[in-house]
């Protein structure tokens, strides 16, 4: 038995220790392996980002080709091997472009200038990056230039003869965007080719989601200054797909292009209800049969990262079979897929959804609609945090939420009450909640302090009910972290027996 193990490594947009940013997973990643006198037993996918239990999932093989539903991160895909014949690996030769080195106390200050826009152009819904960041599936070499953000940028001259410089845009909401590049030439010829492309990584029927500027020499008015150029573009993912943009090099006879930094700005997003009204008008937002709960309560929990620090199923196990008729966890591979309407209450705990899911934010309405109970639990990667904002979900919930950077330190433990500052036993602290405004016709079942973090809010014939601490953070003094203490699982008994 032989096994073949391939590395996959999504990078941080952001490079820097302790500045690092999480990049937009990459979906649907297609691998081939074909290894002649050898048979391809069995593929797995091993991740810290699965959802399973040992963290692995097996993957359908077809005559050595299979795919990656998602890498977020880090994972590796493992070949396993069977066959008698010997074998090497095949390894193809490049030659790769050393990074220059660069004055380094000129570098770290335009760095630092550069990772401050960047931070201020984040709030503005403003990506912007250095085209040496995004480096893969490109083409180009690496060089000084004190005019270049870190000291450094992306190049291609004549002994090259041409190249690429290659992002995956991936916003979090549908619309129109603008791409701008900062572009640089020096001595080059009259009929170089340089090409500003948008395009989506899925064939895509919508027209808006391609877009293609070509460049002149005599577009450039200041030859040996950086300029910018825009493209607009859509961003229509249906299907899901990224935005490839790029800048194509090509016939570069003489003299060098510089590619500094490429911005990219919204010109018009789509709000959820115009997702709906424009592209998903066949999908209704109506009331759905749910189970009788005369013969016991069916649950229904979509876990995220850290889910079972809030002990829900120990809560299950307590309340007990005669009260609890199911009880299913997922993302579960091993299990048929769920469907909403089986459940009476359905737990969210740190669980995002993105801006694609509008079919399944429709079913959360049309679920609470018909009398079910939405029980959200905060944390990383919900709410604000995971793509709720904005949503049509989020205009039922009893918070209005305030986005990216809704997360926030308490400056001190802010310890469960029923009433603000009559504290509960044991203590029961939050270290880290979702900044977020309760609403007016919201009602508050608990206070952090004097700060209300368990609210409940009626529709239609159901509630949302909402929690915006986390599991985050540790013990500081004489408190208790409140998903380790017996108070928390009576707030969690009350709130699923109330059905």
């Amino acid at each position: 038995m032989k096994y073949i193990v391939i590395h996959m490594i999504n990078p941080p947009t952001i490079d820097e220790i302790g500045k690092e940013e999480m990049p937009e997973s990459i979906k649907d990643i297609e691998v081939y392996l074909n290894l002649k006198g050898e048979r391809i037993k069995e593929v797995y996918f091993v991740s810290p980002d699965l959802l399973t239990n040992d963290f692995t999932m097996k993957i359908t093989n077809r005559y050595g080709k299979v795919k990656i539903p998602e890498l977020k991160v880090w994972g590796i895909v493992v070949f396993e091997i069977t066959g008698t014949k010997p074998y090497e690996l095949p390894v193809k030769k490049e030659k790769f472009t050393k990074k220059a080195e660069v004055n380094k106390e000129i570098a770290n200050k335009k760095y630092e200038e550069f990772m401050k826009g960047i931070r201020e152009n984040k709030k503005k819904g403003i990506s912007f990056w250095r085209a040496v960041d995004r480096g893969w599936n490109s083409r180009f070499a690496i060089g000084n230039d004190i005019e270049a953000s870190g000291g450094v940028c992306a190049i291609v001259d004549y002994k090259m003869g041409g190249g690429t410089m290659y992002a995956a845009y991936y916003p979090e909401k549908w619309g129109f965007y603008k791409a701008t590049w900062r572009i640089k030439v020096v001595d080059v010829n009259e009929d170089i080719n340089i090409v500003l492309r948008a395009t989506p990584s899925k064939k895509s029927e919508i027209k808006e989601n391609y877009a293609e500027k070509k460049l002149k020499l005599s577009d450039f008015k200041s030859i040996g200054k950086y300029e910018e150029f825009s493209l607009e573009f859509g961003h229509i993912r249906k299907p899901g797909f990224y935005t490839a943009l790029t800048v194509g090099i090509g016939n570069c006879k003489k003299g060098t292009v510089y590619v500094d930094t490429v911005k990219v700005e919204p010109i018009r997003t789509f709000s959820d209800k115009e997702l709906g009204d424009i592209y998903f008008s066949d999908i209704k937002i109506e009331e759905m049969n749910l189970p009788d709960k005369k013969g016991g309560i069916n649950i229904l929990v979509l876990r995220g990262y850290w889910w079972k620090n809030y002990r829900i199923e120990n809560v299950v196990n307590e309340i007990g079979n005669e009260r609890i008729k199911r009880f299913d966890v997922y993302p579960d591979p091993t299990k048929e897929p769920y469907n909403i309407s089986d459940y009476n209450i359905i737990f969210l705990i740190n669980y995002p959804i993105g801006f694609d899911n509008y079919n399944f934010r429709s079913k959360l309405l049309s679920f609470v609609k018909s009398g079910g109970k939405l029980i959200i639990l905060g944390g990383m990667y919900c709410l604000g945090q995971g793509g709720l904002k904005d949503t049509i979900v989020e205009e039922i919930l009893p918070v209005k939420l305030t986005g990216v950077g809704e997360l926030i330190r308490a400056e001190k433990p802010l310890i469960l009450s029923l009433q603000k500052n009559n504290f509960l036993p044991e203590k029961p602290a939050i270290y880290y909640y979702h900044n977020v405004i309760p609403r007016e016709d919201s009602k508050v079942i608990l206070y952090g302090g004097e700060i209300p973090v368990l609210l409940q809010k009626n529709y239609g014939k159901g509630e949302v009910i909402v929690f915006i601490g986390t599991v985050l953070g540790e013990k500081k003094v004489d408190e208790t972290p409140f998903w380790e203490t017996n108070e928390w699982k009576k707030v969690m008994k009350s709130l699923i027996k109330e059905d």
